[in-house]
């Protein structure tokens, strides 16, 4: 790692401007269930289906397909499907020891499958060679495993509506007649009832859909500690925001390109989920992580593999994960950083380039974080002082504004003596030094003869010779592994709050990604990252 000195590049907490997508609800959730679910950090989804047997879509393969197509997935799929290997058991304690707080189970996704013994509809899982409540076995081993019980419940329908002979598609409430309507509403809140009068206490409902008002009044009414998320929530998917509010938030990944399972899947690193999972928290927001299960209802051996894998680093780091809050800034140099909750003892969440080696010492300098004279530092999961070494493994020095920390891996976890993943250096009762700028990306406006790059200085912090500018690069599709390199424009003088702008001329069509910045002597702070197109 190398020592940062000079000009930093710091990513903040600002209390501006939520860009995604937010709540359209009227779903209020109590206090104490967004405590714990901020608290929480880390929740696992299955997402799961009929379609499993086809390794398909679970969210589009119905929508413009065929009549025939459709009376085959509602009718025939069903008769085949088996989950005999599902082990819920074994879900939750392999969850648990990946830093899992919660488990989300797709109990209906958007075909309308039910994976309990519902009295609302044939077209449920009783009615497969499987023959028993699945849904029944889930909340039980999840609630003997200490972790909260969550379902994932959709309000669209696709059964319904092919039952109907209505169009299979994202249906608008509004296109229906009154009567289907009224028979739409019915089968929803007879469902509601059943999930939440019939399987003890269920602690998260994650709602899709249209009417997800009419179903977390139900589930409330029956449940009122239950917390509500998905449509009730701010939330993204594969996407972590830069700016964001102080309110409880959530971003979905999945562990593979697909929410549901396939056969032949493009997997992410667990390097790649555990700089995600760091990224979100250092922001303020809980990761949901997904997977598919095969139909055969097992774990798919990637999915397996990148959990264990996630366990060791938890068993090492979960400290760092539950209960953490943002610090003043996101990021700082190679560092994301955040805090304890109620205290002021930091994290600095530290990826290498390739592995960690066992022996080697590494330094870097922060701007944003002072020691006082009360501060202990440590290398979470590793002794701090080791016999027959005279110069402890962890240390810091405080030069003026300036933090020194100097570390070196002595805790071995594979024979190799390297560790490819992300280390977390915790320093105890430590101050921030500065009060950084609040910048905010606004979309750029294509002209005749270029693209003007637009951006809004919020807040000027406690510095003052501000300068601003953009950064821009090609868009990279997901696992595309295509690796685009932010380019800068020039800087320009900036003295007061409010807009800015700088045209961009040269590029060609295409999808670009751009962010403004805002520089003062001794930081860089980005906004937003905005997606837009040439043509």
């Amino acid at each position: 790692m190398k020592i940062h000195t000079g000009l930093l590049f710091l990513f903040l907490v600002a209390p501006c401007w939520l860009l995604g997508q937010a709540s359209n609800t009227n779903i209020k959730n109590s206090q104490s269930a967004l405590e714990w679910f901020k608290d929480a950090g880390l929740g696992l989804r299955i997402h799961w289906g009929l379609e499993s047997q086809l390794g398909i879509s679970m969210e589009h393969s119905l929508i413009n397909a065929s009549p025939a197509f459709q009376k085959r997935f509602f009718e025939d799929l069903p008769q085949s499907f088996n989950p005999r290997d599902f082990d819920a058991k074994e879900i939750a304690h392999l969850a648990k020891l990946a830093g899992v707080q919660y488990l989300v189970f797709t109990v209906k996704d958007k075909a309308g499958f039910c994976f309990w013994d519902t009295k609302s509809t044939s077209f449920n899982i009783i009615n497969t060679p499987y023959t028993k409540d699945l849904l029944k076995a889930y909340v039980e081993a999840v609630r003997a495993a200490g972790l909260k019980v969550g379902i994932q419940f959709s309000t669209e329908d696709h059964h319904f509506l092919y039952t109907h002979d209505l169009p299979v598609k994202e249906t608008a409430i509004e296109e229906l007649d009154e009567e289907v309507v009224e028979s739409y509403d019915g089968l929803i809140e007879a469902q509601c009832r059943e999930l939440f009068s019939n399987y003890g206490k269920i602690d998260l409902l994650f709602l899709k859909g249209d009417r997800s008002d009419l179903a977390a009044k139900v589930a409330l009414e029956l449940q009122k500690d239950l917390l509500i998320t998905g449509a009730a929530l701010p939330n993204w998917e594969e996407h972590i925001p830069a700016q964001v509010k102080s309110q409880s938030w959530e971003v979905s990944f999945s562990m593979i390109d697909q929410w549901s399972f396939k056969a032949r899947p493009k997997a992410r690193s667990v390097q790649a989920l555990l700089s995600l999972l760091i990224e979100t928290r250092a922001k303020g927001g809980t990761a949901l992580f997904n997977i598919g299960l095969r139909p055969d209802g097992g774990l798919p051996k990637q999915e397996e593999a990148s959990l264990r894998e996630m366990a060791a680093w938890s068993f090492v780091n979960a400290e760092a994960i539950e209960g953490v809050r943002p610090w003043i800034i996101h990021q700082e140099g190679e560092a994301w950083l955040a805090r304890k909750k109620e205290a002021t003892d930091v994290y600095l969440y530290l990826s290498p380039e390739d592995s960690w080696t066992l022996g080697e010492e590494h330094s870097l300098i922060l701007k944003s974080v002072r020691a006082t004279k009360d501060s202990k530092i440590s290398l979470l999961g590793q002794a701090t002082e080791v016999p027959g070494r005279s110069v402890p493994p962890v240390r810091y020095q405080q030069e003026g504004e300036q933090l020194q920390v100097h570390f070196t891996l002595l805790h071995q976890l594979y024979d190799n003596g390297q560790w490819p993943y992300p280390i977390i250096v915790k320093l105890t009762r430590a101050e921030p030094t500065l009060t950084p700028p609040i910048v905010q990306t606004l979309p750029p406006k294509s002209q005749a003869q270029n693209t003007q790059l637009k951006g809004f200085l919020a807040k000027k912090g406690d510095q003052q010779d501000l300068e601003y500018g953009f950064e821009y690069r090609r868009y990279a599709k997901l696992f595309s592994h295509t690796n685009t390199k932010w380019k800068r424009t020039e800087w320009v003088q900036k003295t007061t709050n409010g807009h800015f702008g700088l045209p961009l001329e040269g590029l060609t069509a295409g999808e670009y990604e751009v962010r403004a910045l805002v520089k003062n002597p001794v930081l860089v702070v980005p906004g937003e990252i905005l997606r837009f197109s040439i043509p």
